[in-house]
């Protein structure tokens, strides 16, 4: 007899939520139609010409909804608004027009930065100034109302967005709520063909890891020790997958990692693994895959700028790209390295200061919310227009997350996995399946944690089966493990091998580039420009020396490449 129901814990980040645009681009023109709408009534129109009140108001509103990009619409009211600065000041102080420059002069390179930045103070100025006149003008309500606009202009953006993160409401552009609905969608199919060997259902249960490694890690024990929890998956965020893997070989918990995909894990932290497994290629073929394609790509780029978050992420795809940029494209120069707390969603002075650098080329390793907000506030800085974009995991985000205004003909990376659209349905039969299940289950299209979860839980049935082949009844976890070394299955992503030696679930690295396509209503890979890599192309055999046993590179991959690739001439 078997137990009724197997029991996994899965660990995602929250469903955070995508950033539609830029604080300034999204919110400030709103506020901005309502300060214009204020203002437009508050001095009347001077002999022989229009209020510049009005032409606030008019540009304004106008731009909003005449369909004017937000950022154009932005500027043209700031400078409206400096415009009916100095005839405001003029009625509140008493001081002519005329007899300002020299005060103008002193704030120029304020007001310039200001401007330049897209900040708030360029419209901010003239509507304390206007409150203030009319304070004095025994209409304190209005005039209160104005300096009051403008403090909001100052602190929506930041109520904006942490409303956003309480209510989770937009569409899951972070990585972990779609390992969740990929992990949830294979079981529900297990169990509604009866069940793990026909007879015993699968049950999940949840729990959050973004409160970071010692909270996660305070979880899994919690998990195990208290709940009972059977089998675990889960896990997106490096820094969580370094600390979480030495504590489930620990407890003694098999563990089916939706990522494990940073080196680190298997080479140093657990490098004779048993009980943990990792679901997604290894983030060394990320650097490496990203590498390969940009020297075939764009062989002549020879100033490249760096864009980063700011954990053992983003560090470790530099180390592997840097790694094989070197042997690719020895000719090129790093000139910008920018890095971003984990996070970030403000990345006014990372363009400028990568604009500064006038890099030919980009390359970054943001993902989710991070890079959505990066790439719609560059593009009004035309960022995109004068250096090509390389990311490796940019377009690994709920597929729809992703704008019409993303910048096509990019690198576009999917942590060198699996996306939607490859292989085509008309050569993957079992591709075809999982993305009609899934965009029937969750309204949406599939990204590649979803498919790593998806297929994580298939290959763990496939185990299972097999120790149950090999000595019937419920197969302990010892049995389980050794039915999964070596296991190979025909994935959404296509073939997907386990390998014996390290506990990967490997598959050929793909890379595509972004194409906007009539069929769908967001950007994806152009099917005449995919790439695609054996695995064993891109990292160091499972036998090449570990870092500290016999190399002191902080990869094997890495020392494998400076050891083994010849340089380009």
């Amino acid at each position: 007899m078997y137990d009724d129901r197997t029991t996994f814990c899965i660990l995602p980040p929250p469903a955070r939520d995508r950033p539609p645009e830029s604080a300034i681009v999204y919110l400030n023109p709103v506020l901005a139609a309502l300060t214009g709408i204020v203002y437009a009534g508050l001095s009347p129109i001077p002999a022989g010409g229009v209020s510049p009140n009005l032409v606030v108001a008019g540009v304004v509103v106008a731009g909003v909804f005449g369909g004017l990009p937000a950022a154009t619409v932005w500027a043209l009211g700031s400078l409206a608004a400096l415009a009916a600065t100095p005839r405001l000041l003029a009625r509140l102080s008493g001081v002519s027009v005329r007899a300002q420059p020299l005060a103008w002069l002193a704030v120029l390179s304020f007001l310039v930065d200001g401007f330049v930045l897209g900040q708030s103070d360029p419209v901010n100025l003239p509507l304390v100034t206007a409150g203030l006149l009319l304070a004095r003008e025994a209409r304190p309500v209005l005039g209160a109302g104005l300096i009051g606009v403008a403090g909001m202009i100052k602190v929506l953006p930041l109520i904006f967005w942490t409303v956003l993160a309480v209510r989770r409401r937009a569409r899951g552009a972070v990585l972990g709520a779609a390992s969740l609905k990929g992990h949830t969608l294979a079981s529900e199919e297990i169990n509604a063909a009866g069940g793990l060997l026909g007879k015993r259902k699968i049950e999940t249960i949840t729990a959050d890891e973004a409160a970071g490694p010692d909270a996660t890690v305070k979880e899994v024990k919690r998990m195990k020790l208290s709940e009972r929890i059977d089998y675990f998956s889960g896990i997106i965020a490096a820094n969580n997958q370094l600390a979480v893997g030495p504590v489930v070989e620990e407890l003694k918990l098999l563990t089916l990692m939706t990522e494990g995909c940073i080196d680190r894990l298997f080479e140093v932290e657990v490098p004779n693994p048993h009980y943990l497994f990792g679901m997604t290629n290894i983030l060394s073929a990320d650097g490496v895959t990203t590498a390969m394609a940009v020297a075939r790509t764009w062989p002549d780029a020879q100033r490249i700028a760096v864009v980063h978050p700011d954990y053992a992420f983003g560090r470790w795809f530099q180390m592997h790209f840097e790694a094989a940029r070197q042997k690719l494209m020895p000719k090129a120069q790093i000139v910008s390295e920018v890095w971003a707390p984990l996070g970030t969603l403000e990345f006014t002075s990372h363009i400028t200061k990568t604009a500064a650098a006038k890099p030919d080329l980009i390359v970054t390793s943001m993902w989710g919310g991070m890079y959505i907000a990066f790439y719609k506030q560059a593009l009004p800085h035309g960022l995109f227009s004068k250096a090509k974009l390389a990311g490796n995991i940019n377009f690994g985000v709920v597929p729809s997350a992703i704008g019409k205004d993303h910048p096509e003909g990019s690198l576009a990376g999917v942590h060198s996995n699996y996306h939607f659209t490859y292989p085509a349905p008309g050569r993957s039969a079992r591709n075809k399946q999982f993305v009609e299940h899934y965009v029937q289950r969750w309204k949406e299209y599939p990204n590649y944690t979803a498919e790593a979860a998806y297929t994580g839980l298939y290959l763990f049935q496939g185990a299972v089966e097999k120790a149950n082949r090999a000595a019937g009844g419920w197969p302990d976890d010892d049995a389980i493990i050794k039915a999964l070394e070596g296991l190979s299955i025909a994935a959404p992503s296509g073939t997907v091998t386990i390998r014996k030696e390290d506990h990967r679930a490997f598959k050929d690295v793909k890379v595509g580039f972004s194409k906007n396509l009539s069929e769908y209503s967001f950007p994806v890979w152009d099917p005449d420009r995919i790439i695609t890599v054996p695995v064993q192309a891109m990292t160091a055999p499972p036998t090449w020396p570990k870092p500290g046993k016999g190399q002191d590179d902080p990869s094997a991959t890495i020392n494998w490449i400076k050891t083994t690739w010849p340089t380009a001439s």
